[in-house]
């Protein structure tokens, strides 16, 4: 079974490819280009060591800026 982290992030994937690149996404979602792209590729966070992922309130925003279902949708 996927754990949310990683559904979240194939979504994430899916938007950047519909709309057509990381500053496109982060353009209208109102984010910078470094954090969508930092979320693209995992990267990993300085102060945990985790890798980075789509939280909550980020799942609302992106599923609101690009009218995708809410919750049990898009973003889960």
């Amino acid at each position: 079974m996927k754990t949310i982290d990683l559904i979240r992030h194939e979504n994430l994937l899916q938007l950047i490819s519909e709309a057509g690149s990381v500053q496109a996404v982060a353009s209208k979602a109102g984010k910078s280009n470094a954090q969508i792209s930092q979320l693209k590729t995992r990267s990993t966070h300085s102060g945990t060591g985790k890798p980075r992922s789509v939280g909550d309130m980020l799942a609302r925003e992106l599923e609101k800026a690009f009218n995708k279902p809410p919750r049990a949708g898009f973003f889960v």
